[in-house]
């Protein structure tokens, strides 16, 4: 969609924006749905009955968003530079969530999917570089959690994966999570997730240690992939 045309659609009213949208070859958008004053410039748009694009959100160079029924995108929310955006039934982003990505260094395609009757609530951040997977009736709470795909060593070489966060969850406010998360699992508030949980129940952490030496990722032997560009050696598993 060009850039002009986006924000045109911005203050058209409601039908008229849908209409227009729908002229673009591969956008479905159903008239039961509603778009607010946001700016939205993505390659294709699918939005079912009763969806909802609240106002004053950012959605740009998105290749494809789908919004089953009864989603939402509320109100001042960021994501860019992310492949997919995909909305199961009722799942909600509300308010001042930045879910982003770096398009001109990704080796594959990031896509940001959250479940049916799924909550990302208020002030939290997605790095989507990899894939990142919230299943069915979790509910990431509170504010200010931090859901990371990538790192670096020492030597600025960078390892992403995927992250996914299982189905019945509970992420408390402000939590860290850099590993994958198993079904039924309640994180404490201001929790580190470093590693996978591979065991339903209540998860804290509390404390700093340490707990490995440090080593390039060039130096592991657990099967990492890597592409080089500009210079940069990249990891993904």
């Amino acid at each position: 969609m060009h850039f002009l045309v986006s924000v045109i659609i911005m203050i058209l009213p409601n039908f008229v924006k849908i209409f227009i949208l729908n002229l673009y070859r591969g956008n479905n958008v159903s008239y039961k749905s509603r778009i607010g004053f946001s700016f939205i410039k993505v390659s294709k748009l699918i939005m079912e009955d009763y969806a909802v694009i609240g106002n004053f959100n950012l959605i740009r160079n998105v290749s494809f968003v789908e919004m089953k029924k009864k989603s939402v995108i509320g109100k001042f929310n960021n994501i860019n530079n992310v492949t997919n955006i995909h909305l199961a039934e009722n799942a909600i982003i509300r308010s001042y969530n930045t879910i982003s990505s770096d398009l001109k260094y990704n080796y594959t395609d990031s896509c940001f999917s959250l479940g049916e009757n799924s909550i990302l609530t208020t002030h939290h951040t997605v790095d989507a570089v990899s894939n990142v997977i919230i299943l069915n009736n979790t509910i990431i709470a509170g504010g200010y959690t931090q859901i990371f795909t990538h790192s670096f060593d020492l030597n600025r070489e960078r390892l992403q994966r995927v992250i996914q966060i299982g189905n019945n969850c509970y992420i408390g406010t402000n939590c860290i999570v850099l590993g994958n998360i198993c079904d039924n699992v309640i994180v404490g508030a201001g929790s580190t997730v470093y590693k996978d949980l591979l065991d339903s129940g209540l998860w804290t952490s509390n404390k700093l240690e340490k707990i490995a030496d440090i080593k390039n990722f060039c130096d592991r032997v657990d099967g990492l992939n890597k592409y080089v560009l500009d210079g940069k050696t990249y990891w993904f598993k």
